[in-house]
């Protein structure tokens, strides 16, 4: 039922925004009769296969390694990535217009043909220039973005401490095992002492991709590799993605911590199920309070949790330092905008309230159309250092 809620709010939302744009660039052919009647039937071919892929992907027992399937999820994304910029981009230039228009009313006016071309083909020009930078942003192998993050009274065995994290990969669309191991070989050999997975790994179901991450398993840190659940693990059957992390090895947590000695200190790592995981199932609610329950006063208390929302609860749970991901960093202009209205961060470190730090991964891989605009995706190596 909330997949088919799901389908029928996007189907709703493509309908308007291919419209939308298709009326815009129909019109500047001038198009009549029957030439006119051709070009919106296409237009409804092409809304109806976006939108029956769409529904295809998500419900049939399809493997994306199929050689059939990848020529159409990457016209598939391509063109809807294009289709979104197209909006964006007409929608920037009728705002330049309905400011010009309060100063230049009866020069626009004598000019409203030319104009509307001119806002047609500039949209095109821009989303095609857009779209191809953004796209080989994209593609482009993740950076190792190291952060340092102040801790005070940090005991000396916890100086220097390195977590790598990574998260957001979207294994199953556009993004294959090519694209995993490479990101595996580097984060291992920044010899990490944690490796956090912050959830989404995945866009698939656990039969259709268990070979396309088998690298998983080789991933290696000194106190172990740990896995928390992301909303797309949920979309995906969340119960058998944890079954398939674990049996490659990784420690996953469910509302759930681990104590880790390190010298002569411990150190609380816990984790907590997606935000939303109840909407799922209720059994399965997002609690820090669950996963540092029991834990005694230690030197340090760390929180995997896929959303920044959790840092809220996590606050009040006690955590020192919460680790996410999950925002993509908004992944183009202007959808950045809609996300850091959305999000309470956005990305990057932050001191939340004063007392607890976040820190917000952009991501490691992208989601739906390959495109990163402004927004760089990174393997972010976590780094303690005592605060002066």
């Amino acid at each position: 039922m909330r997949l088919s809620l799901f389908f029928y709010i996007f189907s709703g939302i493509w309908i308007l925004v291919f419209s939308y744009v298709s009326h815009r660039v129909l019109k500047l052919f001038k198009l009549k009769g029957w030439k006119k009647t051709f070009a919106w039937s296409g237009v409804v071919l092409i809304s109806a296969f976006v939108l029956g892929f769409t529904w295809f992907y998500r419900t049939a027992s399809i493997k994306p390694s199929q050689p059939w399937i990848k020529p159409l999820l990457w016209a598939h994304y391509s063109f809807s990535g294009f289709i979104l910029l197209m909006f964006f981009s007409l929608i920037l230039f009728e705002i330049a217009q309905r400011v010009l228009w309060l100063f230049k009313r009866s020069y626009l006016q004598e000019r409203r043909e030319f104009l509307a071309n001119f806002t047609g083909i500039g949209a095109l020009a821009l989303s095609t220039g857009f779209g191809g930078i953004g796209y080989v942003q994209a593609r482009s192998f993740p950076r190792v973005r190291r952060v340092a993050v102040p801790m005070a009274n940090l005991p000396q065995d916890l100086i220097d401490l390195q977590i790598v994290q990574i998260t957001d990969l979207h294994i199953g669309a556009t993004l294959d095992k090519d694209f995993l191991e490479k990101v595996v070989a580097t984060v291992n050999a920044l010899n990490p002492d944690i490796v956090a997975v912050t959830g989404d790994a995945i866009d698939g179901y656990v039969e259709n991709l268990s070979s396309q991450i088998q690298a998983f398993s080789q991933l290696k840190a000194k106190y172990g590799v740990f896995f928390v659940t992301g909303n797309h693990e949920y979309y995906w059957d969340a119960t058998a993605w944890c079954q398939e992390f674990r049996r490659l090895g990784l420690r996953v947590l469910n509302n759930e911590h681990e104590i880790l000695k390190i010298g002569k200190t411990q150190i609380c790592l816990g984790g907590v199920t997606d935000y939303r995981a109840d909407r799922f199932n209720p059994d399965e609610k997002s609690s820090p309070m669950k996963a540092i329950a029991g834990v005694p006063k230690l030197d340090l208390r760390i929180l995997l949790a896929h959303q920044p929302k959790s840092c809220f609860e996590a606050k009040e749970a006690g955590f020192d330092l919460q680790i996410s991901g999950h925002t993509h960093g908004g992944q183009f202009w202007p959808v950045r905008l809609i996300a850091w209205l959305v999000h309470p961060y956005l990305d990057g470190l932050h001191l939340h309230e004063g007392e607890m730090w976040i820190y917000v991964s952009p991501g490691t891989g992208y989601w739906g159309p390959p495109l990163r605009l402004g927004v760089p995706s990174e393997i972010t190596q976590i780094v303690l250092v005592s605060a002066v």
